[in-house]
């Protein structure tokens, strides 16, 4: 049975563990990568029903990211998550077709509840 792949780009490992447990909880299968490029790398390399990626990432922001997935994958919605919330970030995000925003420390039943209306 093939389930839909939620691609993880999350830096901060034991975030990224509770944000794939959410996702399998869900139904997904969930790839985690640890950093932005690792990210595009995994996208290159399959089909994803989702992105759920950190803007803070060691070796590129989020937002550059999301700005490759939409060159890349353009229908992929994809969910940003950040320790620093501010309008800018928001405003960038959205701009680049983001289907959500959350800032972190993250309640995980809120990502649940994001998770299944997207």
């Amino acid at each position: 049975m093939h389930f839909p792949v939620i691609l993880i780009i999350e830096d901060e490992h034991a975030l990224a563990a509770a944000l794939g447990t959410v996702c399998k909880r869900l139904g997904h299968e969930a790839r985690l990568c640890s950093s932005g490029q690792r990210g595009l790398d995994e996208l290159a390399s399959g089909e994803f029903a989702l992105a759920i990626l950190d803007i803070g990432l060691p070796d590129m922001s989020g937002l550059v990211v999301l700005e490759q997935i939409r060159q890349r994958a353009p229908r992929l919605p994809a969910l940003i998550i950040t320790a620093h919330g501010n309008l800018d970030n928001a405003v960038a995000a959205k701009q680049l077709g983001a289907a959500a925003y959350l800032v972190k420390p993250l309640d995980l039943r809120e990502v649940q509840e994001t998770l299944r209306q997207l």
